[in-house]
């Protein structure tokens, strides 16, 4: 669940740790920004399946069906 958050999150933080010049971070900075953009409509949709998924849980506890 998740993996396109995990992978953007992931790419942000080897970007900060890795040795690299302001110039060079800058330009990882920027074409992530890109990345962002090109991959918005899934990360949208991911953020909606979780939601749901963890209502439909929240629901089931609430109602006493404690299964998973």
């Amino acid at each position: 669940m998740l993996r396109n958050w995990r992978l953007l999150f992931g790419y942000l933080v080897s970007i900060t740790r890795t040795p690299m010049g302001l110039w060079a971070r800058a330009r990882c900075y920027v074409f992530m920004l890109r990345w962002l953009r090109w991959n918005l409509r899934d990360l949208r949709h991911e953020l909606h399946m979780a939601s749901l998924t963890l209502m439909r849980r929240a629901l089931r506890i609430r109602s006493g069906s404690v299964a998973p």
